[in-house]
C-alpha cells in the first residue's frame, strides 16, 4: 500500500472515530436534557441535538473524499481474515441475532409480516455470522451472506412503519439512517463472494455504518444501564447493535492486510502469464521435436551422399 493511500485511509478512519464519539456524547446529552417526550422531538435550538443529528453526516462526506483519492490505486487481494476479533464479534452477533428473533417471536400481540421477515432473516443471519470465521471462503456462504442485508432491510421497514413516534422524530431518523447504511454495508459484503469487491466502496459503507451504528446504539445503552425510566429502549435490540458495531470494527481492522497496489497486482498477473508461457513451451510434445531433428538429420545425410 503506497503512502498516499495509507495516509488517506488512516485520516478517514481517525476522523470517523472522533466524530462518532463526539456525536454519541451529544446524543446522550440531548436525549437526557433536551428531549420532549410528549412531542417526541428535541427542544428547539438545542446545540447538543443539532450536533448529534448533523455531525455524523460528515463521515460519508469524508469517506467519499477518501474514495476519490484512492480510486484506481488499490484493490483487495482476498477477503478479510478471520482473526480473534472477527471470531468473537461474529459469533456474538449471531447469538444476539437468535436472542432478538426469540424475543420478537415471544412478544405480545400477533406477529406482523414484517415481524416474520425479521425473525426468518435473523435466524439465517445468525447461522451466517457464526459460520463466517470458520467457513468464510466456502461457496455456500455466498447464499447465506444475503441474509444480513435482508435483515437490515426488514429492520429498516419496521422502523419506518413503527407506531408510537412521529415519522420525522430525530431518534427514529438516526435509527433509519443506521439500518440504511447497515443494509448497504452487508450488500457490499456480498461482493467478496463474487470477487467484485471495491476498496473505495467498502470503506465508504463501513465507515458510514460505524458512525451511525455507534451514534444510534451507545447513547441508548447508557440510558438503559442508568435505568432512565423516561425511555423504553429494548435491551437485547441495542446489545445487538453494539455487537454489530464491534463486528464492523473487526472487519475494518482486517482490511489493511488485504489491500495491495494495483500496479503490484498487474505485475503479478504479468509474471504468472510469463511463467505459464514458459511452462507451455517446456511441455511441448517431445516426439514432434524428435521428428523434426530426425528429418533434419536425414536431409543432411542425403545431401552428403549426393
Amino acid at each position: 500500500m503506497n503512502k498516499i493511500v495509507k495516509y488517506t485511509l488512516t485520516v478517514a478512519v481517525a476522523l470517523t472515530f472522533i466524530i462518532t464519539i463526539i456525536a454519541s456524547v451529544f446524543s446522550y446529552i440531548a436525549m437526557t436534557q433536551s428531549f420532549d417526550h410528549t412531542l417526541g422531538y428535541f427542544d428547539v435550538g438545542s446545540v447538543a441535538a443539532a450536533t448529534a443529528l448533523y455531525l455524523p453526516l460528515a463521515v460519508p462526506v469524508i469517506a467519499v473524499i477518501a474514495c476519490i483519492i484512492i480510486r484506481k490505486k488499490v484493490s483487495f487481494k482476498d477477503s478479510p481474515a478471520a482473526g480473534i476479533p472477527t471470531v468473537f464479534t461474529s459469533v456474538l452477533t449471531g447469538l444476539l441475532m437468535i436472542a432478538g428473533a426469540y424475543f420478537t417471536f415471544s412478544g405480545e400481540g400477533a406477529l406482523t409480516k414484517l415481524d416474520i421477515g425479521i425473525i426468518i432473516t435473523a435466524v439465517i443471519s445468525a447461522v451466517y455470522f457464526i459460520l463466517l470465521p470458520f467457513f468464510g471462503s466456502k461457496s455456500f456462504m455466498l447464499f447465506l451472506s444475503f441474509a444480513p442485508a435482508l435483515w437490515a432491510a426488514f429492520r429498516l421497514l419496521d422502523e419506518y412503519f413503527r407506531v408510537g413516534a412521529p415519522i420525522n422524530s430525530p431518534i427514529r431518523t438516526i435509527n433509519l439512517t443506521m439500518f440504511a447504511f447497515l443494509l448497504l454495508f452487508f450488500a457490499e459484503e456480498i461482493r467478496f463472494g463474487i470477487d467484485k469487491q471495491s476498496v473505495g466502496g467498502y470503506y465508504f459503507f463501513i465507515l458510514s455504518a460505524i458512525a451511525f451504528t455507534g451514534c444510534a446504539t451507545f447513547p441508548k445503552l447508557i440510558i438503559i444501564f442508568t435505568n432512565n425510566a423516561d425511555f423504553n429502549f429494548g435491551f437485547i435490540e441495542w446489545c445487538l447493535g453494539a455487537a454489530v458495531f464491534m463486528f464492523l470494527l473487526a472487519r475494518l481492522a482486517a482490511l489493511p492486510a488485504i489491500i495491495e497496489d494495483k500496479s503490484d497486482s498487474t505485475a503479478d498477473i504479468a509474471a504468472d502469464e510469463i511463467c505459464t508461457d514458459e511452462a507451455d513451451h517446456l511441455t511441448e510434445d517431445p516426439v514432434s521435436d524428435a521428428s523434426v531433428i530426425s528429418e533434419t538429420s536425414d536431409n543432411s545425410e542425403s545431401d552428403e551422399d549426393q
